[in-house]
């Protein structure tokens, strides 16, 4: 990873800015089977200028390995969205 972009807007003055972040920039969290970059605070990772936008909480990328993945577990008034970028 490494390479990964997040484009967060940021209001200021009435207008929003996009900003970019690499992914070295964001939170992380990485296990045997995951690495995610967190665009906003999320688990273990807490920064108080990135809490989220608008009704947007959670803008993760997740690289999951070959035969893994996320255990069964639920989620209360969320949508989410999840596209392949390869495999």
């Amino acid at each position: 990873m490494g390479e990964g972009l997040a484009y967060e807007l940021q209001r200021e003055s009435g207008s929003a800015m996009l900003i970019q972040r690499p992914a070295a920039a964001r939170g992380q969290t990485q296990t045997a089977w995951l690495d995610s970059r967190h665009t906003f605070s999320f688990g273990h990772y807490h920064d108080p200028a990135w809490m989220g936008f608008g009704a947007l909480r959670v803008l993760n990328e997740d690289r999951v390995a070959v035969d893994a993945g996320f255990a069964e577990h639920g989620h209360a008034n969320m949508e989410i969205l999840t596209w392949v970028l390869d495999g």
